[in-house]
């Protein structure tokens, strides 16, 4: 139902509901992938957490940081930035540092899932922060981000630092410092600059490559040795795993899985990308136009997804926020829109879930997989068994698809070019420091 002011309030019927698939969806991951398993259970692996460590603990004791492997095979693949933002982790004690680690990434889950939903013009009350907590906790179900917590990996945190500085208002004056900083931490983001550009955000442009360069010429003095090596290997997958992996989840990756055993065409390739990065630059412009500002950031993360070199699986955790995004406008729509947009959602759902295939291993044990082109590992010689093994892709194109033609019904127009539509209401998730005059004044 509608309240005063144009926000929507939540149903308490609602929040039971989110709170009610909260709790199956622990209930089902847990049968799944039982929490307790050897290796396979959520906090029983956290390898690319121990990696880190291992990297930040040879530093301190003057290893190189990219010269050998951190731990085991395990090569620290990061800038020297990351150190920085990594270095808590290597100082706790393992257990501190993983639930650290899994209680941080949800609670931003949650965080973005305000925010998104405040966005759409949910009212802010205590039923927005339950039902933002049912969420953060619901979406842990999902591969992506079960395998960023699972691995012990910073993708939720990156991803938060992105979304959250972008969709301040427009004229906040530290807007694109936090872009900046998680480029600094991991290249990805820096998808996120063209798309500033080509919606005239200059000043956020301005300080998110700023701030990028900052992170680079600001860790050189410190680590000259590691910053050279890894500035002038940039390109290089190597230590990462090979391009074929299956859980490589990226174009690049399908098209060499496609060609194997034969090296896969580098032209098509980077036809293929370039065209779908034009294709994510142009419908998030357009959501932008439009005053989508949530939708267009999630394309953009998601395109980064898909043309990036390597991206595995848990690096597309951007399909959570685009179901935070649906969430958002079934629960501001009515009748068969708001059908609609949860079909949507529970499709979207659906699709990147974590179906898990199970296996033999040994000694009588039983091996998990995660992942809908886990499930098709059998047919990979046949033409479904290659469909699926670009699946999250796949699932892009379908997300993107499905945008163009809610941009299409779309009727609302921003009144500026360029601007984000702000009320007071809007004003008030941001601490005063947070804000330019000007914009105080605008709203």
């Amino acid at each position: 139902m509608n309240s005063g002011g144009g926000q929507t309030r939540l149903p308490r019927l609602l929040v039971l509901g989110a709170v009610a698939a909260a709790i199956l969806a622990l209930v089902v991951h847990n049968q799944l992938v039982p929490f307790d398993v050897k290796f396979f259970g959520l906090l029983e692996n956290d390898f690319d957490l121990s990696t880190y460590r291992a990297a930040l603990h040879g530093l301190w004791d003057g290893k190189p940081l990219y010269e050998a492997p951190a731990l085991k095979e395990a090569w620290f693949v990061y800038p020297p930035f990351a150190t920085v933002l990594l270095a808590p982790f290597a100082l706790a004690s393992f257990e501190v540092a993983k639930w650290s680690l899994l209680i941080l990434s949800v609670g931003l889950l949650a965080l973005l899932a305000w925010r998104i939903m405040r966005l759409a013009g949910v009212r802010a009350d205590w039923r927005l922060v339950t039902v933002s907590a049912a969420l953060g906790v619901t979406v842990m179900d999902i591969e992506p981000v079960q395998a960023t917590l699972w691995w012990g990996q910073i993708n939720v945190a990156l991803m938060a630092m992105v979304l959250l500085d972008l969709l301040r208002p427009s004229g906040s004056r530290w807007r694109g410092v936090g872009l900046g900083l998680a480029a600094g931490i991991k290249l990805t983001p820096l998808v996120f600059l063209p798309y500033l550009l080509l919606t005239r955000q200059w000043r956020a442009f301005a300080v998110a490559a700023g701030t990028f360069v900052a992170t680079v010429v600001g860790t050189w003095p410190f680590l000259s040795n590691d910053s050279g090596w890894f500035w002038s290997h940039l390109g290089d997958t190597t230590h990462i795993a090979h391009i074929d992996h299956l859980a490589n989840q990226s174009i690049n990756g399908f098209l060499a899985r496609f060609f194997a055993p034969d090296p896969r065409p580098e032209w098509l390739w980077i036809i293929l990308g370039a065209l779908a990065l034009a294709a994510g630059l142009v419908v998030a412009f357009w959501a932008h136009r439009r005053g989508e500002q949530a939708l267009a950031l999630v394309v953009v993360g998601l395109t980064g997804c898909a043309v990036s070199p390597f991206s595995w699986a848990a690096h597309w955790v951007w399909f959570a926020p685009a179901i935070f995004w649906l969430v958002g406008k079934a629960c501001t729509s009515q009748g068969g829109w708001a059908r609609g947009w949860t079909y949507r959602a529970a499709g979207l759902f659906a699709m990147v879930f974590m179906w898990t295939l199970h296996k033999p291993g040994r000694n009588n044990t039983t091996m998990y997989f995660s992942g809908v082109y886990w499930n098709f590992l059998d047919l990979r010689p046949f033409w479904i068994g290659q469909l699926m093994s670009g699946w999250y892709p796949l699932v892009y194109l379908c997300f993107l698809i499905g945008a163009v033609g809610w941009l299409r019904l779309s009727t609302s127009e921003l009144g500026v070019v360029g601007a984000t539509p702000m009320t007071a209401d809007d004003l008030g998730d941001y601490p005063p420091e947070f804000l330019d005059d000007e914009a105080v004044a605008r709203a």
